[in-house]
């Protein structure tokens, strides 16, 4: 009986090593994938190599740790770059998308959660200032609307609008399930509808 406990607690230490292991090689690939896209250094061939380092044959193997790479990646620019997102990072995406072999609407179908927490409080920070500038300067703007219908409306924001729609490879419609989430929070608390430069679906 006390042999069959002792290969019993073998089994169980062999088992959670196992998962470790795993786990570890998983992280490792991650890593070495992301060092890869965060540096720029990305290409088919440093892929491949990487990808046979850890014995993976199919990058569709590894499907859900990529696209969770390229929203990390996202994350990352936008925290670091704001309403100032470059050109260049949101083309960087779209090429690691490509190298990834992802289509353009996979974010989207697979990760569409993962989108809303990293989109929407960049949509939020918008409508707070927004909002604010709109209670300190509520008579210049009513006179601005008359001739200027998108005057409560930064000019650089709704390009960021636009800018992360792009990086998130959305349709319109698609950035509006988002948008419409803090449309109607602004609305709620006495935003103008022509002043958030949106379509609102109640």
């Amino acid at each position: 009986m006390e042999n069959k406990i002792k290969i019993q607690e073998k089994l169980e230490v062999s088992e959670s090593l196992s998962d470790i292991l795993a786990d570890k090689k998983v992280k490792s690939y991650s890593d070495d994938i992301w060092q890869l896209v965060l540096e720029k250094k990305l290409t088919e061939e440093s892929l491949r190599a990487t990808l046979l380092n850890y014995k993976i044959n199919k990058i569709h193997e590894i499907k859900e740790d990529l696209m969770n790479i390229v929203l990390r990646f996202i994350s990352h620019s936008i925290t670091i770059h704001g309403k100032s997102l470059p050109q260049g990072e949101i083309n960087h995406v779209k090429y690691v998308k490509w190298v990834f072999a992802l289509a353009d609407n996979d974010l989207y179908k697979h990760r569409r959660d993962a989108i809303g927490e990293i989109l929407q409080p960049e949509l939020e920070k918008m409508y707070i200032n927004l909002l604010h500038n709109k209670t300190q300067n509520y008579e210049v703007k009513v006179q601005n609307s008359m001739n200027d219908p998108w005057s409560g409306w930064d000019s650089q924001e709704s390009l960021y609008k636009v800018k992360l729609q792009e990086v998130f490879g959305l349709s319109h419609a698609q950035f509006l399930e988002f948008a419409n989430v803090e449309d109607k929070k602004a609305i709620e608390k006495g935003a103008n509808l022509i002043d958030l430069d949106t379509v609102y679906f109640k």
